[in-house]
């Protein structure tokens, strides 16, 4: 019988996945910027997060938030985001533009939840205990308001390791979230000599990858809720968007179309 092949990843993921491997003694090379947009829509609101690895088989990437972090409700509102992640050892940036899918304790698909489950427990007991701590973004209480140390003792977390078992870990608390970025659009920046760029857009099935108006039909719509990718002035797609179904992970993304362009 024939060997099962899996999918084959977008050269872009590629290069990324090599980017990291050829940083893999850096900590620092997973960490990028995530943008979202703020509650009234009218910033842009960005932090550092950190890449917690590919979603399964698939192109689109994971991070971790707080239910109780402005990004949460951010995301909520719209589900529109762009990542930038710049690698200082390749010289290579990638901006990747998509949206963001939530996966929570509410989730009810099996493979959903079994992805969030893994992701909490392959973090280490310092960052699950952040879950615990009082939600992010608000004043500090003053002492005597604070949790004693027996009620933070108490609370879920990795427990010692007894005659030789491994530690347990307990469930993530409603806190914990696993967030995943479904790319729609990536431009890849390589600030070699001479510098080179390329832009990759999901490719319909028809269309050939020769030509810049090939690949500027490619757009598909990138949503679950009727959502219409659209041209933006850098050539990216736009969209107007509210939150979308996290089932649609485990929607195939397909093949990518790709263009060499001006850097």
């Amino acid at each position: 019988a024939a060997a099962s092949v899996g999918p084959v990843r977008p050269r872009w993921q590629h290069d990324i996945s090599s980017a990291l491997h050829r940083a893999s003694r850096d900590p620092t090379a997973k960490y990028l910027q995530l943008a979202t947009l703020s509650a009234d829509s009218a910033f842009p609101a960005v932090r550092t997060v950190v890449f917690r690895g590919w979603l399964w088989d698939t192109c689109q990437l994971t991070f971790i938030t707080d239910a109780r972090s402005e990004k949460h409700g951010q995301i909520l509102r719209n589900a529109n985001a762009e990542a930038c992640w710049y690698f200082t050892k390749t010289r290579d940036q990638f901006r990747i533009r998509g949206q963001m899918l939530m996966i929570d304790e509410t989730e009810e698909h099996p493979k959903l939840m079994r992805a969030r489950l893994t992701a909490w427990k392959n973090m280490s007991p310092g960052a699950r205990e952040q879950f615990f701590w009082p939600a992010p973004g608000y004043p500090v209480l003053q002492e005597s308001e604070q949790p004693d140390q027996a009620a933070r003792d108490s609370q879920p977390g990795e427990e010692a390791a007894t005659d030789g078992e491994a530690p347990s870990v307990e469930p993530p608390p409603s806190t914990f979230i696993l967030l995943v970025l479904r790319p729609a659009a990536i431009d890849h920046l390589r600030l070699s000599r001479p510098q080179q760029r390329w832009q990759y857009l999901p490719a319909a099935p028809e269309l050939s990858t020769s030509s810049e108006s090939s690949v500027a039909k490619a757009a598909e719509p990138v949503g679950k809720t009727g959502d219409v990718a659209v041209a933006g002035k850098d050539g990216l797609p736009e969209t107007t968007t509210s939150t979308c179904s996290p089932s649609l992970a485990l929607e195939p993304l397909g093949e990518w179309a790709a263009i060499a362009i001006n850097p």
